[in-house]
């Protein structure tokens, strides 16, 4: 698995699925909505499993002697996925912008 795909993996439960979202009510109730209802309950990831993958990857990154300004850009561009990715996944989900 790739560093980017298990970063899609863990920010969808993370961001997505383990934030509530205020004032966000659907009358639909589908078997879809029943399934996001459980999974935010119990998320398999949370956020903090999400910064400590960032953390980590920083830290061993650095130990390896990189280059700050090389640093900064690949942290950049991963939290650039992570929003670009959030941001989509929540386009997606039905009924959320009705």
């Amino acid at each position: 698995m790739t560093l980017k795909e298990k970063i899609i993996e863990i920010m969808v439960s993370a961001v997505i699925e383990s934030q509530s979202l205020p004032n966000f009510i659907t009358s639909e109730r589908n078997s879809h909505h029943i399934k996001l209802h459980r999974l935010k309950n119990n998320p398999a990831f949370n956020i903090n499993n999400l910064l400590g993958l960032l953390n980590s990857l920083f830290n061993t990154i650095k130990a390896n002697y990189v280059e700050d300004s090389i640093i900064r850009r690949t942290i950049k561009k991963l939290l650039r996925l992570i929003r670009i990715s959030a941001f989509s996944d929540l386009l997606n989900r039905r009924n959320f912008l009705s």
